[in-house]
């Protein structure tokens, strides 16, 4: 069933912004993306600091400087402002509260430096590096479930099922 979806004016102006000079795997100065290597499986992941998610290389999202998301992949330097294909199955993991007590839990980096930029989880993952806001969402779903604290804004699932009930 197709469904409409509404374009930003801004694909339509604006141009996406060029590759950062000097973007790599090795150098992701800048930004708030960390590389995890998987040497044994010739494979690259990629984790965020401030919401503690990991996905798949080589897609990431980053920041115009008026802070609009566009899209860079890091192998072939393309830029877009919607996500590539299957953008929300490159989603491996992020943290999740425990119940009743409120702490973290599957944060990656528990303890270690990079876990100490983390927000707090309700507004990490209303950002684009935890989970798409719905006006960008592909069709796909990201690896891990919804939970009792996602909404139609931070999953994709949710986001569907509130559509199919206003309809």
């Amino acid at each position: 069933m197709l469904t409409p979806r509404e374009l930003l004016e801004r694909s339509f102006v604006m141009t996406p912004p060029s590759f950062p000079p000097g973007l790599r795997y090795t150098a992701l100065h800048g930004t708030q993306w960390y590389p995890l290597y998987q040497d044994h499986q010739g494979r690259v992941r990629l984790y965020h600091a401030e919401t503690g998610a990991v996905r798949e290389a080589p897609w990431i999202s980053l920041r115009s400087v008026i802070g609009l998301v566009f899209f860079a992949n890091l192998e072939t330097h393309e830029t877009r402002w919607f996500p590539p294909h299957r953008w929300m199955e490159g989603w491996i993991s992020r943290p999740n509260m425990s119940r009743p007590h409120g702490v973290m839990l599957d944060s990656l980096f528990d303890g270690h430096r990079l876990s100490q930029q983390l927000l707090p989880l309700v507004l990490a993952r209303q950002r684009v590096e935890c989970g798409a806001p719905p006006s960008l969402y592909e069709r796909g779903l990201p690896q891990f479930a919804h939970d009792d604290d996602d909404t139609p804004d931070t999953h994709p699932f949710l986001y569907r099922l509130s559509v199919a009930a206003a309809c």
